[in-house]
């Protein structure tokens, strides 16, 4: 108990693992029904929020699974995120997993090797898949600070049911030497964003280095200047992505009014273009 109280603590600090269950095709009778708002489904004692958007008209729907921060939960990062309401106009699946409150305080682990909560997170895609017609190729993970973190894991760990993954003020799953490194099952699109005055920024050009070696990456970005941050693509094996963004004059908070929006606009792009192979 001393060890896991002491991981989650670090894990909080720094905010900067079972084999993955591939994301089988939709049952036939599967359904597209809204539920009404977001809805809190259990899960093995566990226990995540789905939010299925009126109005769907395709086959399948993609999904997108959000990882809150540390000591934090899902209504929080749904909240400030704007995921729902983004969700709805964008007619696709989006859920919030809550990481374990007890012994973790809601701290993910990210950073042992067979941590339940990447098989946690593979569980709600399962359980979403079981009813709802998601598309297995478009599957996606987003994730805040302690959240950002566990979303790389699952592209390290789970590249056979996430298709790509951004993170937001976040870093290096391998970090704190606990975990292996990452070996995910192929070449994996990541988005790293980071604010221009958060403390994560000083280890993005790391994380970065980090994924381009993982994804057999090219050694020139294309540079791309906006209103709102400075963005940089690289183009690696098996037509994979990585990309760094720095987002302007923002801190570890996610951005606000059209800043937010344009973040949202911006993965969302990201995602639809990084399907699974």
């Amino acid at each position: 108990m001393r060890r896991i109280s002491a991981l989650a603590a670090v894990a909080f600090a720094l905010t900067i693992g079972a084999t993955p269950a591939q994301a089988a095709d939709p049952p036939s009778g599967c359904t597209l029904n809204p539920t009404g708002g977001t809805i809190t489904r259990t899960l093995g004692g566990r226990t995540y929020l789905l939010r299925v958007p009126a109005g769907i008209t395709a086959t399948r729907a993609p999904l997108l699974v959000v990882f809150h921060g540390a000591l934090s939960n899902g209504q929080t990062v749904e909240f400030f995120s704007g995921w729902s309401g983004f969700a709805d106009a964008k007619k696709f699946i989006v859920a919030y997993p809550q990481a374990r409150p007890l012994g973790w305080a809601g701290v993910w682990d990210p950073y042992t090797n067979g941590s339940d909560d990447v098989q946690f997170a593979e569980d709600v895609v399962a359980d979403i898949s079981a009813t709802w017609c998601v598309d297995p190729r478009r599957v996606h993970a987003d994730g805040w600070s302690n959240g950002a973190v566990m979303s790389q894991r699952m592209a390290c760990e789970s590249a056979g049911t996430f298709a790509s993954v951004s993170s937001y003020g976040g870093g290096d799953p391998m970090l704190l030497g606990i975990a292996d490194g990452c070996h995910p099952a192929r070449p994996i699109s990541v988005a790293m964003f980071t604010g221009q005055l958060d403390f994560t920024y000083a280890g993005l050009g790391e994380n970065t280095a980090q994924w381009r070696d993982v994804d057999d990456c090219g050694s020139n970005a294309t540079r791309t200047y906006d209103l709102y941050g400075t963005t940089r693509t690289f183009s690696c094996s098996a037509g994979a992505k990585v990309v760094a963004r720095v987002v302007y004059l923002t801190s570890h908070n996610w951005p606000l009014g059209a800043q937010a929006e344009d973040q949202r606009e911006r993965l969302w792009a990201f995602f639809q273009a990084n399907p699974r192979p």
